[in-house]
């Protein structure tokens, strides 16, 4: 029998969508030294569709005797991770500047290899479980990026939702204040019209024939309405 040392691998990954008013905390225990913590977050939405400027969030990282390990400042979407010098419980503190609730997504993810003794027939065994580990390890790495991408396609496609409709609720005020304005036309004997724009004249029956916009045509002399691309379409 040869002893030779095989590889494991201790992982653990929290994920979570939440809701900030100020200020929220989340602790994390981390049980071995020299391992990589991994976590992402991704400013998801604000719970007004009239408010979604690029205000961002505060992300404050303490270590377990209250250390700062790191800090973003003003941040929509971040990934990053760091070597654990000390094993303990780990505070991540969010701040909120802006007045509206906001949704974030927020996953950690820690990956370890641990080596313990076994007996084994063959001597090649090892090698092949600390591949087997680090494809493990890979693999996980994987999916984390994959979940902080589809944190980030969700959050602009709720971007791209409010957008279209803030724009489309613009459009209606502008043409209900555009026929509001219309409507408040009132000439010099006091009579209310309604104006559209549009370039018309009156025949000796008392029908209103309307010929055209008013940027595409212009009166002449003997008060003859031509189209400008008529006029245009002559000299050339």
């Amino acid at each position: 029998m040869v002893g030779v040392l095989s590889f494991g691998r201790i992982t653990r990954t929290e994920g979570i969508r939440f809701d900030i008013d100020r200020e929220e905390c989340f602790s994390y225990n981390v049980h071995f030294e020299g391992v990589t913590l991994h976590l992402s977050f991704v400013f998801i939405k604000a719970d007004t569709p009239w408010h979604f400027k690029e205000d961002g969030v505060d992300l404050v990282i303490k270590g377990p005797s209250d250390e700062q390990i790191h800090d973003f400042r003003d941040k929509v979407s971040e990934n990053y991770e760091f070597v654990v010098r000390k094993k303990g419980v780990y505070q991540f503190c969010f701040t909120n500047k802006s007045p509206y609730h906001e949704t974030i997504d927020f996953d950690i993810y820690v990956g370890h290899f641990i080596q313990y003794d076994q007996h084994a027939k063959d001597e090649h065994f090892s090698p092949l479980l600390e591949q087997i580990s680090k494809l493990e390890e890979a693999l996980h790495n994987i999916q984390f990026e994959q979940h902080w991408l589809e944190a980030q396609t969700n959050r602009q496609a709720i971007v791209n939702d409010h957008m279209s409709k803030r724009a489309i609720q613009k459009a209606v005020i502008e043409s209900l204040s555009l026929l509001a304005t219309s409507f408040l036309q009132v000439d010099e004997k006091g009579m209310r019209w309604f104006y559209t724009g549009d370039i018309g004249q009156f025949h000796p029956d008392g029908c209103l024939e309307i010929i055209d916009r008013k940027k595409d045509i212009v009166k002449l002399q003997h008060g003859e309405y031509i189209s400008l691309g008529a006029v245009f379409g002559v000299n050339i």
